[in-house]
């Protein structure tokens, strides 16, 4: 399992925790790291073939801003050490007041590769609501690419109600078969709405629901 703690008194911010547990429950090991300068969170886990892969987002250890940024950390299966730290500004479409706010929920790996597919919650500055976005990191931490609701509202690819929704968010994203498919919410008018989206290898929208 993967989350994060309250607020500590030690600093006040919140602290990123991952844990293992055995067939019966019982506690394997668990690992904490404490928000330096701002809150870390985990909002999503994935167990890959080898490690663990840990994502949420991030406003403390090395950043310079207060603005939250995607979090996606490799961790060890066998004692939750970190492999491999990653704070993933993507591409300009977060930008907003000249600084980037994105958080990712979900994420998925595509096979045979270490290539990492995040999904969750960007703010974009053209309209100033979260959208759902989808990204496909690189094994060094580069972004491939990143679409937004926001892009395909803009094309005129999603449905009138959900093109119009100021809100959306990705929760939950599976790589299969050359193709990406994302399920998550979005809100118009104040009433929830589902959403799942298809996306082929390149981030071009198959169609959305």
């Amino acid at each position: 399992v993967a989350g994060y703690t309250a607020a500590n008194s030690e600093n006040g911010y919140a602290a990123r925790f991952a844990a293992d547990f055995s067939t019966n429950a019982n506690p394997l090991w668990t690992a904490t790291w404490p928000g330096i300068g701002g809150p870390d969170a985990f909002q999503g886990l994935l167990a890959s073939s080898s490690n663990l892969v840990a994502v949420g987002y991030g406003v403390g250890r090395l950043v310079l801003t207060a603005v939250p940024k995607v979090l996606a950390v490799e961790l060890r299966t066998s004692d939750g050490g970190e492999v491999a730290y990653r704070r993933i500004p993507p591409a300009g479409v977060f930008a907003q007041n000249g600084a980037e706010a994105a958080q990712a929920i979900a994420v998925s790996v595509e096979n045979g590769t270490n290539y990492w597919y995040l999904t969750g919650q960007a703010q974009n500055g053209a309209d100033n609501f979260g959208r759902l976005f989808l990204a496909k990191v690189r094994p060094d931490a580069g972004t491939e690419w990143v679409v937004t609701d926001a892009d395909e509202a803009a094309l005129g690819n999603l449905g009138t109600m959900q093109s119009g929704s100021p809100y959306s968010a990705g929760q939950a994203v599976v790589a299969q078969a050359g193709f990406i498919y994302v399920a998550g919410r979005s809100d118009d008018s104040g009433l929830p709405l589902a959403v799942l989206r298809k996306y082929d290898a390149a981030g071009k929208l198959v169609w959305a629901a």
